[in-house]
């Protein structure tokens, strides 16, 4: 394969990664979203740890799926899924229920509220770019 080739292909794979909505990459998502273990009183911690800003500002929330990646991953092959053209990408919920940490900011400070829910992500490439909580 010559180096245009190579090129070329890992420019297309660069380009559709970062295509994701509202900007974000696979490892940006990974950043704010994905965590192995974390309980409520955790946020304040993981976001300054992680300096989750938007725009250089905190967020006023940041959800947070507890779970490894792979299995957050998979609801881009396994979810129900719709088409998504405006961003090229698709939009997909999960089958599952995952645990989920709301971190939200009240008074310069993140407090948490955790739940059980449905989690929907948007994919490009079967990798998951945002999220949001059905």
């Amino acid at each position: 394969m010559n180096v245009w080739c190579q090129f070329s292909c890992l420019l297309l794979v660069l380009l559709s990664a970062a295509q994701c909505t509202e900007g974000a990459t696979p490892e940006d998502f990974k950043k704010r979203h994905v965590i192995n273990k974390m309980k409520e009183g955790d946020c304040q911690r993981v976001i300054d740890d992680r300096k989750i800003k938007n725009m250089n500002k905190y967020k006023e929330i940041n959800t947070f799926i507890v779970d490894k990646y792979e299995n957050i991953r998979k609801v881009c092959d396994y979810g129900t899924c719709t088409n998504n053209g405006q961003y090229k990408s698709i939009t997909c919920t999960s089958n599952t229920i995952f645990y989920i940490v709301d971190c939200i900011l009240q008074n310069k400070k993140y407090r948490g509220s955790a739940k059980f829910a449905r989690i929907q992500i948007s994919c490009i490439n079967g990798l998951p770019c945002h999220t949001g909580v059905v």
